[in-house]
């Protein structure tokens, strides 16, 4: 599957391409452990293209890459589901990597009910319902 990296690992702000340009979305009180970005030709169930996880070093923002996604990360964002495909350019995912996604989804769903809370004063139902990897692609 074609991706395109749209928030580079370490970053405090998440990205979003839209119109042609890299937007920013959202400031994170903490950093992304993870390159974020998309899946090209696809639409979620938000009406935007699928977002996904890629594991690995920082990527450049705007980097293509062509990988095989490996596991879903289930999320849901104010009631929507809000699923993130995973990939990995080492072509598996290690125990370590299983821990930081599960700790990163833990923290960010406090957040972003806490950002909505703060920005648009109620309460959205955001909500981490865990990681799934495809058999045989978690590895020690």
């Amino acid at each position: 599957m074609k991706i395109t990296v749209e928030t580079p690992k370490g970053s405090f702000v998440k990205y979003r391409f839209k119109d042609g340009r890299f937007t920013p979305e959202l400031t994170s009180p903490f950093p992304t452990l993870f390159n974020y970005g998309f899946v090209e030709g696809t639409e979620g169930s938000d009406g935007m293209p699928q977002d996904c996880i890629i594991i690995g070093g920082r990527i450049s923002q705007g980097e293509k890459l062509n990988l095989e996604p490996l596991g879903v990360v289930y999320f849901t964002d104010d009631g929507k589901e809000d699923n993130k495909s995973v990939f990995s350019v080492g072509g598996d995912i290690k125990l370590l990597d299983k821990i930081s996604l599960h700790v990163f989804f833990v923290c960010y769903t406090i957040f972003k009910t806490l950002h909505y809370l703060a920005k648009e004063h109620r309460i959205a139902r955001c909500w981490y319902g865990g990681v799934n990897f495809t058999e045989g692609r978690l590895s020690l």
